[in-house]
């Protein structure tokens, strides 16, 4: 640590030592449920928002063809002889996790062609596992497991198992021919069974269709479990902060200004009215800025400024950093819950020519990190395709104008020459890469891309007004 870092550091513990996060008041902790209103459903997925929970498995509409419907197709299982294909999910609570075994119920909805040998629904890490048989091919049919149907060893999971990870595998019985699968509303319940409750749920879900929000699609993640986290430390904290003040950070001083500077002009756009965005200032009176700033002074600058929200975004450079870089982050994060104040933390972009090794490990673990601590992150690179209409290059290199498809070689849509035959789309494929490249200067976001940033972050803190705070 720098002396200038030191001597701000003893000026900061000055003035926040007694709002210490541990002084902060300890509620009754509740058991993780993903819809508070329908404490019998445990978990619930129907793909008509985002599929990121499920692996081994792709989005695909309806294959009985009705356009409004999405479920998922299992993938087949690299290398395996069987030609079984699979699909599974890391589940948000521990089943049974306390609940008498018998209380619970995991039911799924299944399209399958008839080229099926067996079935398995497993339940991890520890191997229990029912094998049922599909009731109908070629159409949706729903299979209602009891928890006490997953043996392992002649007997069922004892009360206090954690198990966290549903996985479902189907074997074809002809293995020359490519089996078809599909899975759709996968419910697990306690107290209550599966199609008691479904109907109310898909109810609900209809309701909640506005508050999710999808990284990969609006550039900013935001749920139910985001949702009741948040509220939940609202409550803890007792609405000390400062109505709609949000602090941002950058990655420099510049940075932030241009983040605040464009956070200001995009939020009448997107009618997030009445906010104050403004930087953190320091015990000596410079900026917040940077992630060794958020960590050693994060906690004071927020307190300073009151602020309800921080929107705290990171560069390139900050993936590069040696040791584990995402663990000075997580920090940020776990502060931020405990001092009463939402962190909208912004992943770095891939610029041109980027170590994109290193930066998506950096990504996935912060990613990983917010969804473990229910807490909404924005992707930059998503802002950016998103404001700028443009599609992401694999690799934006420096490209002439395009007289034909070997031109566009960088282009996602144009792996080679082959797929771009018509000169017409090789001169856009080029054109929005280099549109992508604008985004972009020595690897860091340039003005270009900081505004693209600050629009969606203004979107993201208008979000959050209203389904967090409470505000229309």
């Amino acid at each position: 640590m720098s002396l200038r870092s030191l001597r701000l550091l003893v000026l900061a513990l000055g003035v926040v030592g007694c709002l210490s996060p541990g002084t902060l008041p300890a509620g009754d902790e509740k058991p993780f449920r993903q819809y508070p209103e329908m404490p019998e459903v445990l978990y619930y997925e129907g793909f008509e928002t985002s599929a990121n929970s499920w692996q081994k498995g792709k989005l695909e509409a309806d294959p009985t063809g009705n356009p409004r419907n999405h479920c998922y197709k299992l993938d087949p299982i690299p290398g395996n002889n069987e030609k079984c294909v699979m699909s599974f999910v890391e589940l948000p609570l521990n089943i049974p996790g306390g609940i008498p075994t018998g209380e619970i119920h995991v039911q799924f909805s299944l399209w399958v062609d008839n080229n099926v040998a067996e079935m398995w629904a497993k339940l991890k890490n520890a191997d229990y596992e029912d094998k049922p048989r599909p009731g109908k091919f070629g159409m949706w049919a729903p299979l209602s497991l009891p928890l006490t149907g997953f043996i392992k060893d002649r007997k069922p999971p004892p009360k206090d198992a954690a198990l966290r990870q549903l996985e479902i595998t189907i074997k074809p019985r002809d293995k020359g021919k490519p089996l078809n699968a599909y899975i759709d509303d996968i419910i697990i319940t306690a107290g209550a069974k599966p199609m008691d409750v479904l109907g109310r749920l898909l109810a609900l879900e209809n309701k909640r269709k506005d508050l999710i929000r999808a990284a990969d699609k609006e550039g900013y993640t935001f749920n139910t479990q985001i949702q009741d986290v948040l509220q939940t430390m609202l409550k803890r904290s007792k609405g000390r902060r400062k109505p709609k003040t949000v602090m941002v950070v950058g990655a420099s001083g510049k940075d932030t200004d241009e983040l605040i500077n464009g956070m200001k002009e995009s939020a009448p756009k997107v009618k997030a009215l009445g906010f104050a965005f403004a930087h953190g200032d320091l015990p000596d009176n410079s900026v917040l800025t940077g992630l060794d700033d958020m960590r050693s002074f994060g906690l004071y600058c927020a307190n300073k400024a009151e602020a309800e929200v921080a929107v705290l975004v990171l560069g390139y450079a900050d993936a590069l950093r040696p040791g584990r870089p995402g663990d000075n982050v997580r920090v940020v994060l776990e502060r931020a819950l405990e001092l009463g104040y939402v962190p909208l933390l912004c992943l770095p972009a891939e610029p041109p020519g980027a170590d994109k090794t290193k930066l998506d490990g950096f990504k996935n673990t912060l990613v990983n990190v917010c969804t473990q601590l229910g807490l909404p992150w924005l992707d930059e690179g998503t802002c950016i395709t998103r404001i700028k209409d443009v599609k992401d290059p694999k690799d934006a290199k420096e490209t002439k104008p395009a007289k034909d498809a070997k031109d566009a070689k960088d282009a996602k849509d144009a792996k080679d020459a082959k797929d771009a035959k018509d000169p017409k789309a090789a001169k856009e494929a080029v054109k929005e890469a280099k549109d992508f490249k604008e985004a972009f200067d020595n690897k860091e976001l340039s003005p270009v891309g900081i505004q693209c940033v600050a629009t969606v972050a203004a979107e993201a803190v208008k979000h959050l007004d209203t389904y967090v705070f409470g505000r229309k």
